[in-house]
């Protein structure tokens, strides 16, 4: 190589005499400059992905480093703004006094802060670099038509004449000999190409040559026959010593040939106890007689045989081994000898029981749960159940459409979205698996609330899915026991209406709403005490659950009517001004009134109520409570 460079250098040399024309251009003195680019890159540097792309070079002949963040690149004199040298990239722009900085003309902005939105064109254009502010050109010139493997740059000493390098200097200062004229490129590159053809050929011909000698001189040497060759060359690949296989050849169902070392240590033998010794002479008698009758089988039969075969190993276990045995033919079609190839496979038989007894207690593992089971084959949009579905559902297999279309129309309206969209998602691989809680329809017309779990489990290359299994649960009474607590938990046990935690919620909620006006009215009923002491709880009980259903009725959709105490009731009436506030009190009086009436009752129904209402943003609604009160009390 360095003989064909100083060839390279002295056909340079050669040519720069035979220069009549050099391009040159003016540049202002400067410190930042560029100073070399190759459009046409195909062998000579590669950048960090190892890619041959277009590439410049910029020089900063300044005392003080300069960052080139915000400078501008263009190949378009007409927009000079077109790519920009980005932020944040780690001092990877910086260029010390003195040194080049190589930046890559791919169009491969993702590649880095060195990589540019264009490419160089290797039919000369123009290249601008331009200060941050946009408003300063700081380097501009047209380059000419450009040659593979060639440089374009400034001259060392005076950066303001351009030059062709047939020896790059990416990163470095333009130091080789520089030509100026494009056709005297091409004349140089096809000499120098036509030169290393030749030296190509010629280095063959030696080659050849040199080869046809020692070929000659190694079988002179060797003096072998073609026939002795070929054996040998084929117990030279039975020494397969450093793979795990074992391998070995008969020369009879008897007789051992060569061993490998992995069916020497399998075996616990030394190479010298089992090559060309007989079965007999290291096996006892018994198993002998076995391995020999499973032996004599190739050499009958004069084909390949594979077997799986019990063998003690040196440790005297059983172990089960895939043994192949392939006779070697001659021309009188007789069998030569049987190389024989084996691989233990007692840990696959093993973990293939084990996989076996796993799926087996999964089976019954699912089967005791009560678990329906999917399996879902995207290719072929086919969707399979297991009977528990049906069963789970009230129908019998052939009542219902077994399909992925099918399994959606049960799905209750409510739910099917958020289903649908939880399910998309994994199938997306946005989730690592797919679950939801949902409710479906079951063949009484009903709906059963289900939990539903699966994952993919085979995607193709492209990573969309192929082929996902799951589990369905039934959850009903789970779900049902749920609402029953949720619903106890804001509820009074006595009067079904709201307890004092929801209506305190209610509060909390609406006390920073802008819709107003809010109102509370609270009421306290009277003499539940002396109910209680004469009459007893039960007509007390009876006695607040009128009141309860009292306030029920006279109040909206939109109201929260509670039970907040033993005899203390509330409501929370949103966007209502006082007098509808007072209408509603005034109802509430009039169905005790008109209940008195009607029933019989040892004492008269009677409710103390007082109200306000919250007009600003202002106001606290639990002050509004407060004035409600006292002004239940008022009423008393």
């Amino acid at each position: 190589m360095e003989r064909l460079l100083k060839k390279k250098r002295f056909l340079v040399i050669l040519f720069i005499f035979f220069i009549l024309l050099s391009f040159s251009y003016s540049i202002k003195a400067q410190d930042l400059y560029i100073s070399e680019l190759m459009p046409i890159n195909r062998s000579v540097v590669s950048d960090n992905d190892g890619d041959y792309d277009d590439w410049l070079e910029i020089h900063n002949k300044g005392d003080k480093a300069v960052d080139l963040t915000g400078y501008y690149l263009s190949d378009n004199p007409s927009n000079i703004k077109k790519w920009q040298f980005p932020k944040n990239n780690n001092n990877k722009t910086l260029i010390k006094p003195g040194e080049y900085l190589i930046i890559w003309a791919d169009d491969e902005t993702d590649e880095g802060p060195l990589h540019t939105s264009f490419k160089l064109s290797g039919n000369g254009e123009a290249l601008i670099l331009t200060n941050p502010e946009g408003n300063k050109i700081i380097d501009e010139f047209t380059f000419p038509i450009q040659k593979e493997n060639v440089s374009w740059g400034r001259k060392k000493g005076d950066i303001s004449k351009w030059s062709y390098f047939v020896i790059p200097t990416p990163g470095k200062v333009n130091d080789t000999i520089g030509i100026a004229s494009f056709k005297i490129i091409e004349l140089i590159n096809y000499i120098l190409n036509n030169i290393m053809v030749g030296l190509l050929f010629f280095g063959f011909i030696l080659a050849l040559i040199i080869s046809s000698i020692l070929l000659y001189i190694y079988q002179k040497k060797l003096n072998f026959s073609k026939l002795q060759l070929e054996i040998q060359n084929e117990k030279q690949n039975l020494l397969l010593n450093n793979v795990q296989t074992q391998i070995w050849y008969l020369k009879d169902p008897e007789t051992y040939g060569t061993v490998n070392l992995a069916h020497l240590s399998f075996l616990g033998k030394t190479r010298e106890e089992v090559e060309n010794r007989s079965i007999y002479d290291f096996i006892n008698n018994e198993e002998a007689e076995t391995w020999v009758k499973k032996n004599k089988v190739p050499f009958i039969k004069k084909s390949e045989i594979k077997t799986k075969e019990w063998i003690r190993d040196k440790n005297d276990e059983k172990r089960l081994l895939s043994i192949t045995k392939t006779p070697k033919i001659n021309e009188d079609n007789k069998v030569e000898y049987v190389i024989c190839s084996a691989e233990d496979i007692t840990e696959r038989r093993r973990n293939k029981q084990k996989l076996k007894a796993a799926k087996e207690r999964l089976e019954l593992a699912v089967e005791g749960a009560n678990l329906s089971v999917w399996d879902w084959n995207m290719k072929t949009s086919k969707i399979e159940f297991n009977n528990k579905w049906t069963e789970m559902l009230g129908y019998e297999p052939e009542e219902i459409n077994i399909s992925v279309n099918g399994w959606k129309e049960l799905i209750h309206e409510d739910d099917k979205k958020g289903v649908l969209k939880k399910l998309d998602k994994h199938l997306n691989s946005c989730t690592p698996y797919y679950q939801a809680e949902y409710r479906v329809k079951t063949k009484n017309g009903n709906y059963k609330w289900i939990k539903d779990t699966g994952k993919v489990f085979k995607r193709n290359k492209k990573g969309n899915p192929i082929r996902a299994v799951g589990v369905q649960q039934d959850i009903d009474n789970r779900k049902r026991r749920e609402e029953k607590i949720r619903y106890l938990s804001f509820h009074d046990e006595l009067t079904g209406i709201y307890n004092r935690r929801y209506f305190e919620k209610e509060i909390k909620r609406l006390n920073n709403s802008v819709k107003l006006p809010i109102s509370i009215i609270i009421g306290d009923m009277d003499k539940l005490k002396l109910i209680n002491d004469n009459y007893g709880h039960n007509v007390g009980d009876k006695f607040l659950k009128k009141i309860s259903e009292i306030f029920d009725e006279a109040t909206r959709n939109e109201d929260v009517a509670a039970r907040i105490g033993g005899d203390e009731f509330a409501v929370l009436l949103p966007e209502t001004d006082s007098d509808i506030a007072q209408k509603i009190c005034n109802r509430i009086q009039d169905k005790i009134k008109e209940y008195n009436k009607k029933e019989e009752l040892p004492e008269t129904l009677e409710i103390s109520l007082g109200s306000a209402v919250k007009e600003e943003k202002s106001q606290d609604l639990y002050e509004i409570f407060n004035k409600a009160d006292q002004e239940m009390y008022k009423d008393k």
